[in-house]
């Protein structure tokens, strides 16, 4: 798999399993720290979320969902 195949899933926060929004395209312009930019479901506006493997802990390829342990705070509250 490689991580532009991830665009168009469904990203859910591990802690409550809500849903947080959309993968709709991944930044590579700093290869070392790619971002996924993700349309939030909440605000209708955009996240960028650092890929980082050790916060996924759920991959499900058949239902396009993606779920991480964000840590606290990577958002602001709305």
């Amino acid at each position: 798999m490689h991580i532009g195949d991830l665009v168009g899933f469904a990203l859910y926060e591990e802690t409550d399993k809500s849903l947080i929004g959309t993968i709709i395209d991944v930044d590579l312009r700093v290869e070392q720290n790619p971002l996924f930019v993700v349309e939030r479901t909440k605000g209708k506006s955009e996240a960028l979320i650092p890929v980082v493997e050790e916060w996924i802990t759920d991959y499900d390829a058949k239902n396009k969902k993606l779920v991480m342990d964000l840590p606290l705070g990577l958002f602001d509250e709305e």
